[in-house]
């Protein structure tokens, strides 16, 4: 597992880790529009360009106990359109976790 912390200026670094992704894990900020813009105008464009065409790809909403600035309407376009699986998360409350990686686990078997 490795954790890029949202870091767009460590490229040598991440494209190492890559070539053996099997899934990936998007996770933004629901308070932060940008934030949540980056999943699809960086990170999965990258994930695509350097790992397999089997990648199982999650999306996490972080923060759902605070403030949002990223609407529901935006984040079930994005999930109709890459037909992937969404989470919200509050670290304050860690339980959803163990359901995200178990989820990952049913996919890969």
């Amino acid at each position: 597992m490795w954790d890029f912390s949202g870091k767009q200026n460590e490229p040598k670094i991440r494209t190492e880790f890559y070539s053996e992704l099997q899934s990936i894990i998007y996770i933004f900020d629901l308070g932060s529009l940008s934030s949540f813009n980056s999943i699809e105008k960086f990170w999965m464009r990258e994930c695509k360009r350097n790992s397999g065409e089997r990648l199982i790809q999650i999306l996490v909403g972080n923060k759902s106990d605070l403030n949002r600035e990223v609407t529901n309407d935006l984040i079930n376009d994005f999930i109709e359109k890459y037909k992937i699986k969404y989470f919200e998360l509050s670290s304050k409350d860690i339980s959803k976790v163990k359901k995200i990686f178990s989820e990952i686990g049913n996919i890969i078997v």
